[in-house]
């Protein structure tokens, strides 16, 4: 028997979402698996790659065009724990429980083929988070016990490495806890950490220097740079429910939004930083105006929300 294959169902189309059209948002997919709770989507959002939990420990690449279809696999033999797409949109990096990052190209070459650009040791524990540097140039790594020989206290440190050389370019020392999330800033001059020691952290991407300490008192779960640059926001942990809006430039608390939630799991700007969308820990994420710090909406789902 030949049989044809069903072609794939297109997605709805996707208008640019504003404060205005906000009220019309509604989920058109779900996909379900046994995953850890993190994601990353390819910068022009045609694929997205989702980590398997224990029992199913690869990476599940995922076409956004035709999610009817079965993913590509990437085999791993370590659990996985942070996950990040490259600027580029055509490689993926992934930390493990045990300590190491790997970079892999996702998109096949001419013969099909998918495979592992990098490998790193960096760090004696799980890997908490990864970020690219916008360029693409760089990432910074972070967990617990870093392997670097700089003579510093490396117990929390993060380390920024060069992609092409593979060298440690700066290292990022001064968290009395673990460091939960890190991003850059658009430039790509400085590298915002949140640890679980309740401070905010402020870093020279290229020296390691320290540029501003912001006390919170409360773990840092999640942060987010909006694209430019006008604010940081910081989310709390341990059933506290606020966000933090933090000036881009001077890094002093500009806002401050109160969210009905045990936690602040993940954070995430509009693409014209006009919106906020904040996902919490008891299944709901709330949608803010940052022009004038107003609640747009709020959904619900039916898990806990790790990421956006």
């Amino acid at each position: 028997y030949f049989v044809e294959p069903e072609r794939p169902v297109p997605l709805q189309s996707r208008e640019i979402m504003t404060p205005t059209n906000l009220v019309n948002l509604q989920e058109f997919a779900t996909i379900t698996g046994n995953f850890v709770p993190h994601l990353a989507w390819s910068p022009d959002s045609l694929r997205f790659v989702l980590p398997g939990a224990l029992g199913s420990d690869s990476i599940w690449v995922y076409r956004t065009d035709a999610l009817t279809l079965l993913p590509e696999i990437i085999e791993s033999d370590e659990l996985m724990s942070t996950i990040e797409f490259h600027p580029n949109g055509k490689q993926v990096m992934f930390g493990t429980e045990q300590g190491t990052v790997h970079l892999w190209q996702v998109i096949p070459d001419a013969n099909n083929n998918i495979f592992e650009t990098l490998f790193l040791n960096t760090h004696q524990q799980v890997i908490t988070s990864l970020a690219f540097s916008p360029d693409g140039a760089r990432f910074v790594s972070s967990g617990q016990g870093a392997l670097t020989t700089v003579n510093l206290d490396r117990t929390w440190a993060a380390i920024v490495w060069d992609i092409q050389s593979v060298e440690q370019r700066a290292i990022l020392s001064g968290h009395q806890g673990l460091i939960r999330d890190m991003v850059w800033s658009p430039d790509g001059n400085r590298i915002v950490t949140g640890a679980d020691d309740g401070t905010v952290r402020i870093w020279d991407a290229n020296t390691g220097t320290s540029l501003s300490v912001v006390e919170v008192g409360v773990p840092i779960t999640s942060l987010a740079y909006s694209s430019n640059g006008q604010f940081i926001a910081v989310g709390l942990g341990q059933t506290d429910g606020r966000v933090l809006l933090l000036d881009g430039t001077s890094y002093a608390q500009v806002s401050e939004y109160q969210v009905n939630s045990a936690g602040i799991s993940s954070l995430a700007f509009s693409p014209d930083n006009s919106m906020l969308v904040v996902g919490g820990a008891d299944n709901i994420f709330t949608v803010w105006n940052t022009q004038n710090d107003q609640p747009l909406t709020t959904l619900s789902v039916d898990d806990n929300i790790r990421q956006f």
